[in-house]
């Protein structure tokens, strides 16, 4: 038995007739953000869907492509996209899904899926100063590893996330998925400044990837889902998602330790 139809049940009712941009997702996910980096002792501002912080605006905007109400529970799927300091960021859209007891509990999970996903390595991205990640200082033994040296690029991952059931304990080796990806990256021009993002989303039955639904750049990639379906990974039957944001260039060193003064 598929778990897609579980993980986004009802999704092929008819479609509700108010989609399209969402102010409060929008907010709700902004917001989401700020709080995250605040927790990192990290100044965020958010006022609608406008951030400011790490010395950059994002404009984010979630729009809402599906919405049911049933059995006492409202499921959303956004499309969220970024405008990083007023310019277009295609590569950054992403698809997230929210479900709750309420329209409001739907919209916050929505928005936690956004910034664990892609929100928080996208910080790590404009950051960039060879500290832990933003992830890694909630201290959270579930929280991904540091950033990655791969190639001619640096990978920020996004929080691994797992929804099922595992038969084995052994995480998830999202260094093999990274590497898997070579091909795709090692194509890709390096020009200074530039942002990529790879998405693996798929369900997982005995250790192999079923059904993935892989994105480049935003757009469906039937290559990265290829090269992922090599990867062994923990049994069971869960759905993966994990993304990485990257960038050409050499991981910067750690900052130098300085003792305390006596």
């Amino acid at each position: 038995m598929s778990l897609w139809p579980v993980l986004f049940a009802l999704m092929a009712c008819s479609t509700p007739p108010e989609l399209g941009p969402d102010p409060d997702a929008t907010a709700r996910t902004a917001n989401m953000l700020c709080t995250l980096l605040a927790k990192a002792d990290t100044e965020c501002t958010a006022s609608g869907g406008h951030v400011i912080t790490l010395g950059h605006t994002l404009d984010l905007l979630a729009t809402k492509t599906m919405e049911h109400r049933a059995l006492g529970t409202t499921t959303f799927e956004h499309n969220v996209s970024v405008r990083v300091d007023g310019q277009e960021a295609p590569q950054l859209l992403l698809l997230v899904a929210g479900a709750g007891s309420s329209p409001g509990a739907a919209l916050d999970q929505a928005a936690t899926v956004w910034v664990s996903v892609l929100g928080a390595a996208l910080a790590d991205r404009l950051k960039d100063d060879g500290r832990l990640t933003f992830l890694q200082r909630l201290q959270d033994d579930q929280a991904p590893p540091p950033a990655f040296q791969t190639k001619a690029w640096v990978a920020y991952p996004g929080w691994t996330i797992l929804l099922g059931q595992r038969t084995e304990a052994k995480p998830v080796d999202i260094q093999a998925l990274l590497d898997a990806a070579a091909p795709i990256y090692t194509a890709w021009p390096t020009p200074e400044g530039s942002t990529h993002v790879l998405q693996v989303y798929a369900e997982v039955q005995d250790g192999a990837l079923v059904d993935p639904r892989c994105t480049v750049d935003g757009q469906p990639s039937r290559q990265l889902c290829d090269l992922a379906v090599t990867v062994p990974l923990p049994r069971g039957h869960y759905v993966l998602r994990q993304s990485f944001v990257l960038r050409p260039g050499l991981l910067a060193p750690p900052p130098p330790h300085v003792a305390p003064a006596e």
